[in-house]
């Protein structure tokens, strides 16, 4: 029996979608994903003093509030300073609730935004409000929601988790 190219085409590209949904559905099912996950996280040997683990599955792990630590650089013999605050982002302590006149803005994102390495006021959402401040009628808050080692899930329960608590006129994600 001699098959036409489409029909084998056709079986083939049946087979493969099925295989690849039945392999989602086991790995959704068993957190499978998150078992390795776990195990591989970027944070585990760095900054421990200011992490904590977090009851969320999803989360694994978050920045502990109210926490403060120098830490060496690893290139130079200088330091640099991490302080989270209250509702434990990096960043100056601010109200939950925005104030008059405010735009707020949240910035999501792993090491990049965190500013692995740096002090406060040299990550690049502290440099963003401080230029956004510069001579503007609208005072700004730039948020630091950046968590060193997340990844693109951990980021968009936390930007959740964020949406609900501080009503950000903006929301970025790096």
């Amino acid at each position: 029996i001699r098959y036409s190219r489409r029909a084998i085409a056709l079986v083939f590209g049946f087979s493969t979608f099925s295989g690849l949904l039945m392999a989602e559905g086991i790995v959704s099912c068993t957190d499978l994903d998150w078992c390795v996950s776990r195990k591989n996280m970027a944070f585990i040997d760095r900054e421990l003093e200011v992490h904590i683990e977090d009851p969320d599955p999803r989360l694994i792990y978050r920045l502990r509030p109210g926490s403060n630590a120098v830490f060496p650089l690893e290139a130079s013999s200088g330091t640099f300073k991490v302080k989270v605050n209250s509702h434990g982002h990096r960043g100056p302590e601010r109200p939950a609730i925005k104030g008059p006149g405010v735009f707020r803005i949240v910035v999501l994102g792993g090491s990049n935004v965190y500013g692995e390495g740096l002090s406060e006021t040299e990550t690049w959402p502290a440099q963003l409000e401080a230029l956004l401040n510069r001579g503007s009628s609208v005072r700004f808050e730039v948020w630091n929601l950046g968590v060193d080692g997340y990844n693109n899930l951990q980021l968009c329960v936390l930007g959740q988790e964020a949406i609900e608590r501080f009503e950000p006129d903006l929301v970025i994600f790096s």
